[in-house]
């Protein structure tokens, strides 16, 4: 999978390649890819691009996961834990999209 691509990656500072793998990863979202993926992608998308220092692409990409959040919930019906992680990961997008507007200021 293209997220754990991008991931190993960027553990490995290869940031650059992690970047990719996740830009190949959101251009291949379909129908069938669950939301929390793509949400997933978005926000590891984010913090590559903060690495990097690419602040308005890092933006664009925490702002599309958070959007995300409220559709990918209501995908997941009775399913509590899932809908946790979910809002954790969203949490977390909002707090490093507040983090890179403070480095900004």
């Amino acid at each position: 999978e293209l997220l754990e691509l991008g991931d190993k990656s960027f553990g490995m500072n290869d940031v650059e390649s992690a970047i990719e793998q996740y830009k190949l990863g959101i251009e291949s979202l379909s129908d069938a890819i669950p939301l929390r993926d793509a949400l997933s992608l978005y926000t590891h998308l984010g913090s590559a691009q903060s690495h990097l220092g690419d602040n308005e692409e890092a933006v664009a990409a925490y702002r599309r996961a958070i959007l995300l959040h409220s559709d990918t919930v209501d995908s997941l019906g009775d399913d509590e834990d899932a809908k946790r992680d979910v809002t954790n990961q969203a949490a977390q997008a909002a707090y490093y999209l507040g983090m890179v507007h403070q480095n900004t200021n």
